[in-house]
């Protein structure tokens, strides 16, 4: 395989792997996503007060950081399908695409979701 071939190759991966931001508001608090697995999906920012008790929540002192629970958090209350009915979960998604939803799930929350 050329060296070309490869480049276009893990572009064409690497777009695979990344959901792309359809659009924003400006203060960053609604959010639509085309994710890796082709479906949209609505990101709704519940509140600075809510996602503290989520993160505290997510901590032990003896389990440590427990990514569960906060990704259990965020998509019953954050993510929302738009024009199908799969709602993501924990469970439900494969272990790749999890992945990617604990990336966006950081961003999102931070506030720092860009396209």
């Amino acid at each position: 395989m050329s060296e070309e071939k490869k480049n276009q190759l893990v572009e064409r991966i690497e777009k695979l792997s990344n959901p792309i931001l359809i659009s924003i508001d400006d203060d960053g608090k609604v959010a639509e996503i085309k994710f890796i697995d082709g479906r949209k999906y609505k990101l709704t920012y519940p509140s600075n007060r809510i996602v503290s008790s989520w993160r505290q929540q997510s901590v032990s002192l003896t389990e440590g950081f427990q990514q569960d629970l906060l990704m259990d958090k965020f998509f019953e209350h954050v993510v929302s399908p738009i024009g199908h009915t799969f709602k993501p979960t924990v469970d439900n998604v494969s272990p790749k695409e999890y992945e990617v939803w604990t990336q966006v799930q950081g961003r999102f929350l931070r506030g720092k979701l860009e396209p």
